[in-house]
């Protein structure tokens, strides 16, 4: 991975997707069968890459799709996390500024934030559209991921050819996030190239960057329409080679939903993905302390790392005093974290 610089036009998210080693294991997916219960399906770099540019494409297909203006498209949609992030990267490669709500977002809330960013289209569920179903299955579809379908990847005949716009001014929006409207209305949050550059050259990847086998973090309660779940789900993967262990994807209509991050989920899944450490919210935690045998667990990682929010100090102390490798990191939506 090059040293990252002010070349804000050459440092992309796109263009370091391309340099990557395509047979580098991004993601992991843990997942339930009769016949084979501890399988663990690997997506290569290849793969992921691949379905990013399938995600471009589609929204190339959209009405007055232009790659050289970088309007702001905003996606409210339950799915799984490995189509989140493929369509995440693909909207940066296609030349648009993702905007990712929660779906537990209130309708107000999403009309001023739509409001507030410009945001010329939304992408959405079945339910209200067909428009996200189809950019969903176009990215999570076996043609996108070969290895879910249990046959070899091939290389990806058309990729995303269209000329979008290059900047080198480091306050161009790269993408907006939301606050979490604990203190009143969710408030629009944009997030530079600036803070892309930012993000990625944290001292935590620069460590990780230079080990031999970067670590596997347990990203299974991680949604990417916050800061964390961009840090640690997109960013910290892409820029030091790390794998995220994910949950499998089993979105396949408008009536089904991912998989609820339940605690004890949650270990079990990074346990049979051999993760070397967590990333969650503390209430995790809190569950976790009642059971022995996620202390159990938790001890023989690198660290568990919980971010969002405060861990009760009787909580953290008796976990820690089990041995549990507790790591708190601060930060805000604005800046991401500052001090790990």
């Amino acid at each position: 991975m090059p040293l990252l610089s002010t070349d804000f036009h050459l440092y992309q998210v796109s263009w370091i997707f391309s340099q990557q080693n395509d047979t580098h294991c991004d993601l992991t997916l843990s997942t339930r069968r009769i016949a084979t219960p501890q399988t663990i399906t690997k997506i290569t770099h290849l793969e992921y890459n691949r379905a990013t540019h399938h995600a471009a494409e589609a929204l190339n297909n959209l009405s007055d799709y232009n790659s050289s203006t970088p309007k702001v498209v905003a996606v409210l949609a339950t799915a799984d996390t490995l189509v989140y992030a493929a369509v995440f990267v693909g909207t940066l490669r296609a030349g648009l500024v993702p905007f990712f709500l929660s779906p537990a977002i209130a309708p107000t809330a999403l009309v001023s934030l739509m409001q507030s960013t410009g945001s010329t289209r939304i992408l959405t569920s079945l339910i209200i559209s067909p428009r996200y179903t189809y950019l969903a299955l176009a990215c999570a579809s076996r043609h996108s991921f070969p290895t879910l379908a249990q046959k070899p990847a091939i290389i990806l005949s058309k990729p995303f050819g269209q000329t979008i716009a290059k900047s080198d001014v480091e306050s161009d929006v790269y993408w907006y996030l939301h606050s979490s409207g604990s203190t009143g209305v969710p408030k629009a949050i944009p997030h530079t190239r600036r803070s892309f550059i930012s993000w990625g050259d944290r001292d935590y990847i620069r460590l990780w960057r230079n080990d031999p086998v970067p670590p596997c973090l347990g990203n299974m309660a991680l949604s990417l329409y916050n800061t964390l779940g961009i840090a640690a789900g997109i960013i910290t993967p892409l820029m030091c080679g790390s794998t995220a262990a994910i949950f499998s994807p089993i979105v396949r209509g408008a009536q089904l939903l991912p998989y609820t991050p339940l605690p004890g989920a949650i270990i079990d899944h990074a346990r049979r993905s051999k993760c070397d450490g967590i990333v969650g919210a503390p209430v995790l935690a809190h569950a976790w302390s009642q059971s022995a045998d996620a202390l159990k667990y938790l001890i023989t990682l690198m660290f568990v790392f919980y971010a969002g929010s405060a861990l009760l100090p009787k909580i953290g102390g008796y976990m820690a005093s089990q041995g549990v490798p507790l790591v708190c990191s601060y930060g805000l939506t604005e800046s991401g974290a500052f001090w790990i």
